[in-house]
């Protein structure tokens, strides 16, 4: 898996690296984790959790999202380097879109949320 990781995954597994070591650095996440093949960072004070790479950040004690981060790594794994802009940059956007403009839809009725939640296990919600 290191060599997927740091290979076909680059992008992602770059970024979570230097997300990981910022955010260790300020005390807001935690020491990671093993989760199946992941790193699993707890966050002390953020209600979101994000997937990069290998790392997955989720809000301390929150099982369902960490199994939905876990979701979008099995994503990472697929799509390689298009990770990023297929999964990562419209669920982002989707993030600020949907508090402002649609604040009755849940962010898990997103296309790439719905396909993280199926790829964990999770039933929707």
């Amino acid at each position: 898996m290191f060599l997927i990781h740091w290979t076909w995954c680059l992008p992602q597994a770059l970024l979570g690296a230097c997300w990981y070591q910022i955010t260790r650095a300020s005390g807001e996440a935690g020491e990671p984790e093993k989760f199946k093949n992941a790193r699993a960072a707890p966050y002390d004070r953020s209600r979101s959790g994000v997937s990069l790479g290998h790392f997955l950040f989720y809000p301390k004690g929150d099982s369902k999202t960490l199994a939905h981060e876990y979701g979008h790594y099995k994503q990472s794994l697929m799509l390689g380097p298009l990770y990023l802009p297929v999964v990562g940059v419209p669920s982002f956007m989707w993030s600020l879109y949907y508090k402002k403009f649609k604040p009755e839809k849940s962010y898990y009725s997103f296309i790439t949320e719905r396909w993280a939640d199926r790829l964990a296990g999770i039933d929707p919600r």
